[in-house]
Formats: structure tokens, C-alpha cells, sequence
């Protein structure tokens, strides 16, 4: 158990060697998440994580006083449509609480206004009360839509993010992968963005 101690956090670059540390944080992050599927990971393969490292800017924070544990991690990526997305965005368990998000998401929206970007995107994940089998349906009927858990989305949204009218579906993959088609199509993604002040 950590105890309760003031840290002083700072974000860093991630290094290939340190992709299994990575995944391990990240993965067991999003298995917290309750509208996830039961034991989904978000990266199963480890030269997945390594090639992220190199081709992304994904930022780490590590704690000196327990031999650089990484207990932190935002990834900033950038999508086939040009966006700056955030992705991997995970906090130790015993370090929650302690504003160590709030520094990693200001670090990563320095690092963009640093480079000239005006805007940040981001997804949630959400749990829809009927399946959505059909995305007519959706975009003509949102108010079928209930999500099960928004603190996720409120957090974001004292932070300045709002949502945009993006929605993407459950990836086939899970579908795929776990054969839970009653839950899987009731799972889907809300894009969220936020205007970022320019120096």
C-alpha cells in the first residue's frame, strides 16, 4: 500500500524497453473499466506495444522511491484522419487520487500547443440499453441511449472536453474474439475533443 505521500510527478518519453511494463499498467487500467468486456486487453501483444513506442509519443511517470515503477501512462498518437488522439491512458491503482492524470494530460496538451495543434480528441467508452445492431437506428433514435457508467465522461468534461457526434462501434475484433454478441453490440465509443489555447 502506498503511503500518503506528496509526489512529484514528471512525464517522460517511454523507451522499447520498457513496452512490458507498458502493457501490463495499461492492460490491467482498462480491465477496471466497467463497461469493458469481462478480461478484454487493450494491447495482447507485446511488439505491438514496442512499435507504439517508436512510431507514437507516449508519455510515462515513474516513481524514484520504487525503482522507477512506472505508474503512469498517456500515449498521443496520430489517426488516419490527422487527429491527435489520446490512447493508453492509465494510472496505477495506488497512485489514483493524487492529480497524477491531471498532470498527464496537461503535459500532453503542452506538448501539442508546443506544436502548433489546436485541438485533442479522446474516446469513451460506453454500455448502450438495447444492442445497437443497427447504427440507423442510433444516429436517428439517440435517445435509446443510456450509458451505464459516466464518471469517466464527466471527468473529461470538467477538464474542457466535450463530445463531438462521432460514435464508433465495437470493433469485430472483440466480437470475434469473445462471442458475447448480446454485450458486444451494446458497446461503443463516444469521440470527445477539446480546443486547446494556442501560445
Amino acid at each position: 500500500m502506498l503511503e500518503n505521500r506528496m509526489l512529484e510527478f514528471k512525464t517522460i518519453l517511454a523507451k522499447p524497453e520498457q513496452a512490458r511494463e507498458l502493457q501490463a499498467l495499461v492492460n490491467h487500467g482498462y480491465g477496471q473499466e466497467t463497461t469493458r468486456l469481462p478480461g478484454s486487453r487493450r494491447y495482447p501483444k507485446i511488439e505491438e506495444v514496442i512499435t507504439l513506442i517508436q512510431s507514437t509519443n507516449w508519455m510515462i511517470v515513474q516513481d524514484p522511491e520504487h525503482d522507477n515503477k512506472i505508474i503512469g501512462s498517456l500515449m498521443i498518437d496520430n489517426d488516419d484522419e490527422n487527429l491527435n488522439k489520446i490512447n493508453a491512458f492509465a494510472v496505477d491503482s495506488s497512485y489514483r487520487g493524487k492529480g497524477l492524470a491531471q498532470v498527464l494530460l496537461q503535459s500532453a496538451e503542452q506538448f501539442l500547443v508546443e506544436k502548433s495543434v489546436n485541438e485533442v480528441f479522446l474516446e469513451v467508452i460506453s454500455v448502450a440499453n438495447r444492442p445497437l445492431d443497427d447504427c440507423q437506428i442510433f444516429t436517428k433514435k439517440k435517445e435509446t441511449i443510456c450509458c451505464e457508467e459516466n464518471s469517466l465522461a464527466n471527468y473529461y468534461q470538467r477538464l474542457g472536453f466535450v463530445f463531438t457526434d462521432n460514435v464508433i462501434f465495437t470493433p469485430h475484433a472483440w466480437q470475434a474474439e469473445f462471442r458475447k454478441t448480446e454485450y458486444v453490440t451494446r458497446v461503443f465509443f463516444r469521440e470527445m475533443r477539446k480546443e486547446l489555447g494556442l501560445i
